[in-house]
């Protein structure tokens, strides 16, 4: 079905027989405008009483309607109609499609590993069943699927096999190379948003706002909407204090998908923030990121191996996780670059990082108070003989601190107030500081 062909949004209840492509491409369809969901939810919430007789008797129905709901995004309902009528290739992709959208790849790996054994030949189903694995934590084998796909010619300039390539890159750590790929992916459809979200996100994660800001509002162009990206955008809207424009990403996730929690709780926070005074809206952010800090682990759906590590290192919630560096969990018995890859991933759903590495240690900060005398010649010392992250640092220079006295001569309110500067940018500067044996300014 081509999307230039006028488009009868009843049509997935009246037909029989569909391919996966066309169902996809009524979701497609019906997220081009909010015209064309609001019909097709009209004729969703029909269709009980307008069952056509050819679905009456058979499990068909409650397919049909189950993958209804999913192309309107409403997943718990999707869910539940799919896994009660499962039986068949749609049910099966589809409910795999929902567990794969809520995080649980080893349930929707199970039920694509199917598929994929029954008919290894259908991209649709390769592409996914290779993502369920890149995200169940089986890089090796996800390569290696991926590689017998590269070697069909049929498939071999496709978009989504260039970004599942990179995506297995992301996960083990070879960032740089993941780029590639991505890129190779976008020279053959650069409106690919899976690849363009992967480069803005791992920008954002190396400090490379401006480049990230430019993909996310890229993406934010694009249709249909893309969750991730819009409430990403938002975020650092938030960041900037520009928060009509983080409202209207949060508005525009709702259109679609009234009920999705994350934007309701940051629209809710956005927009209570535009008529807040400072303090006000500091207790709010404090208030807000101490519910994310306090979150259990196991709320989050992480691989066995990754949860087994956690437990063994006894870290029970996202601050327990953040209170770790890169260096030490991979020190880790059975840690490796794949499990550090997944917990990076969760941490920044929650605009979170790890820990940021010490360059210096305390005994070297010990070796420079002897040669100065004192912690406060430690005052003189410019930013600049110091390793920072590449966000702070860029923070202090907006603020034209030259020296780490100046540094201390701020508080934590007021560093919190800066634009770009968060709670991880603080725990960075006030475990350097303690380091030298110095604090920042007591907050008023």
């Amino acid at each position: 079905m081509k999307q230039s062909e006028e488009f009868n949004v009843g049509l997935l209840f009246q037909k029989e027989e569909f391919s996966l492509e066309e169902i996809i491409g009524f979701k497609n369809v019906v997220y081009k405008s909010l015209k064309e969901r609001n019909r097709f939810k009209k004729e969703l919430e029909s269709f009980d009483e307008n069952k056509p007789k050819h679905l009456s008797s058979s499990s068909k129905a409650i397919i049909r309607k189950g993958i209804g709901y999913w192309i309107l995004n409403d997943i718990t309902r999707a869910v539940k109609l799919l896994e009660e009528g499962r039986a068949g290739k749609e049910a099966k992709y589809f409910l795999a499609l929902c567990y794969l959208e809520t995080e649980k790849p080893s349930q929707a790996h199970d039920l694509f590993k199917e598929l994929y054994q029954n008919d290894p030949d259908e991209l649709l189903i390769a592409t996914v069943y290779i993502e369920s694995k890149i995200k169940a934590g089986e890089i090796d084998e996800a390569f290696n699927v991926l590689q017998k796909i590269k070697a069909k010619k049929n498939f071999r300039h496709n978009a989504d096999i260039y970004f599942l390539s990179g995506l297995c890159l992301d996960y083990s750590g070879a960032y740089q190379e993941a780029g590639t790929e991505y890129q190779n992916a976008l020279r053959i459809n650069a409106e690919h948003q899976p690849s363009l979200f992967r480069m803005a996100y791992n920008a954002q994660l190396n400090g490379q706002d401006e480049e990230a800001l430019e993909l996310y509002q890229n993406l934010a162009r694009l249709k249909p909407v893309y969750v991730n990206p819009m409430i990403n955008l938002g975020l650092m809207y938030e960041d900037k204090g520009l928060s009509d424009q983080a409202i209207k990403c949060y508005e525009r996730v709702l259109e679609y998908q009234p009920t999705h929690s994350r934007s309701l709780l940051y629209l809710k926070d956005a927009s209570a923030a535009q008529s807040m005074f400072y303090d006000e809206e500091q207790k709010r952010r404090e208030l807000r990121m101490s519910q994310i800090l306090n979150t259990p682990l196991s709320d989050f759906q992480l691989s066995v191996r990754s949860r087994s590590c956690m437990n063994k290192l006894k870290v029970q919630t996202l601050g327990d996780l953040t209170r770790w560096t890169e260096s030490r969990l991979l020190k880790a018995e059975n840690f490796g670059m794949t499990s550090l890859a997944e917990v990076k991933e969760l941490l920044a759903r929650h605009s979170l990082t790890l820990a940021h590495e010490e360059i210096e240690s305390a005994a070297q900060i010990k070796k420079i108070i002897l040669a100065e005398g004192s912690t406060s010649d430690l005052r003189n010392k410019t930013i600049g003989e110091f390793e920072w992250s590449a966000r702070v640092k860029g923070c202090l220079n907006k603020m034209k601190v030259a020296t780490v006295g100046d540094l201390t001569k701020y508080s934590e309110p007021e560093l919190l107030h800066m634009k770009n500067f968060g709670q991880t940018s603080l725990n960075e500067i006030k475990q350097k500081l303690a380091l030298m044996g110095l604090s920042l300014k007591p907050g008023e």
